[in-house]
């Protein structure tokens, strides 16, 4: 069974300090940077995303991973309370969001709930883990050596 994340990408981006600015100033590129963290966080999971936000598109937002709504007249939490009924397997699903009434609506149903916050810090250790690797990969064999005393 696949796991379902139905994430309010708005409650998401007010925790993430480089995106709230953004946010604030109602730019389009808080959006698609959050939609750039997550399709990174998610690469090579086989998980089932759907990220929702309030309002309409002010421009158009692609991503390889996930499957974007926008809520236009009504707030995202309705959105993500339909798509939570639509669950077939509810203990799959997974919701990340900063509203009390929709993590206990999906606590009642069944669901994984999570905090806006708590799915941050994933997203940063998830990151500075992807740092680590990347500085580990950059350290050619001489380096190596080098640090043991040795030549190559």
């Amino acid at each position: 069974m696949m796991i379902t994340y139905l994430i309010d990408g708005n409650n998401l981006m007010w925790k993430m300090p480089e995106l709230k600015k953004l946010a604030k100033e109602n730019s389009p590129e808080s959006r698609e940077k959050l939609i750039f963290k997550l399709d990174r966080f998610f690469a090579g999971k086989k998980f089932k995303i759907i990220l929702f936000f309030d309002g309409a598109p002010n421009e158009i937002v692609r991503s390889n991973k996930m499957r974007i709504k926008f809520s236009y007249a009504e707030p995202a939490d309705v959105l993500i309370r339909e798509e939570m009924d639509r669950l077939k397997t509810k203990h799959t699903g997974v919701v990340v969001s900063s509203d009390a009434w929709i993590r206990d609506y999906a606590k009642v149903n069944g669901c994984k709930a999570l905090r806006s916050e708590e799915f941050v810090h994933e997203l940063e250790k998830a990151s500075q883990t992807d740092e680590e690797e990347a500085r580990i990969k950059g350290i050619d064999d001489s380096e190596i050596l080098s640090l043991f005393g040795e030549e190559k």
